[in-house]
């Protein structure tokens, strides 16, 4: 993996001169500020390093986008930001902590509540790139957004249909259960069960037979699996589209 991309800690930054290129991840918690269990539980997923290897291996560095300044913040308080001016996704330990806790009053035990409490950040992150590569951060561009996430993810890794449709389930579930003000991302980006439904569709649609058993079952599967993969397809065709000026000629995306 390239280090074009790097991850910076913010509690690194503040402290010390700003991390080169060569860095791919550093992780320090800020004194007294950072909830341990939320830096213990993003320390040891994989979640950012495999996005950063998605934008390496299938992004050149262009105009548009200047993959060579876009920097992944971990660290400090609030809700997840994204800033276009300096290509940052900033994600606060504090949002993963809070979904942790949200999701604990859910599920039975605290390993489902890690679980799902990661697979909201993967949303968030996916989510926030996505926003980034459309230059628009608006709530109002989320359907553009959950668009080029969902075909990211998809169609970027080989379990990223059963993956995505974890993430999309957990930060769902945020938006229609958790309590929390709303400045939460999950509140302030809120993934409704409509627009739920056609993030599965997209997922069933790019590979039926692996995964309609996501799915529940309805009277007419064979119509659901039809009108699904056409929406993949439009959905593959649109995207590799749109985002053909910013992909290597390469990337597996493309094909």
């Amino acid at each position: 993996m390239s280090n074009i991309v790097t991850i910076v800690c913010l509690a690194i930054c503040m402290a010390s001169t700003q991390l080169n290129a060569d860095a791919s991840a550093q992780w320090k918690p800020t004194k007294n500020e950072v909830p341990p269990l939320a830096q213990r539980v993003l320390e040891s997923s994989n979640i950012v390093s495999d996005l950063l290897e998605l934008i390496n291996q299938n992004f050149n560095n262009t105009e548009q986008f200047p993959v060579d300044r876009l920097r992944i913040v971990l660290g400090s308080g609030g809700a997840p930001t994204a800033n276009l001016d300096t290509l940052t996704l900033s994600l606060p330990y504090e949002y993963l902590n809070n979904a942790i806790s949200g999701h604990a009053e859910l599920e039975e035990t605290q390993e489902a509540a890690l679980k799902r409490g990661i697979d909201t950040v993967e949303y968030t992150l996916y989510h926030l790139l996505a926003h980034v590569i459309s230059k628009d951060l608006s709530p109002d561009n989320d359907d553009t957004a959950e668009a080029i996430s969902s075909w990211l993810m998809i169609k970027a890794w080989p379990n990223g249909g059963e993956q995505w449709f974890e993430n999309a389930q957990a930060f769902g579930r945020a938006s229609q259960l958790l309590d929390g003000p709303l400045e939460d991302y999950w509140h302030a980006h809120s993934l409704y069960k409509s627009r739920n439904k056609i993030i599965n569709c997209w997922i069933l649609g790019s590979n039926p037979g692996k995964h309609e058993a996501l799915l529940g079952s309805i009277l007419d599967p064979v119509k659901r699996r039809n009108d699904c993969t056409h929406a993949w397809q439009k959905l593959n065709r649109s995207m590799q589209e749109l985002l053909m000026p910013l992909l290597k000629p390469e990337s597996e995306l493309l094909r």
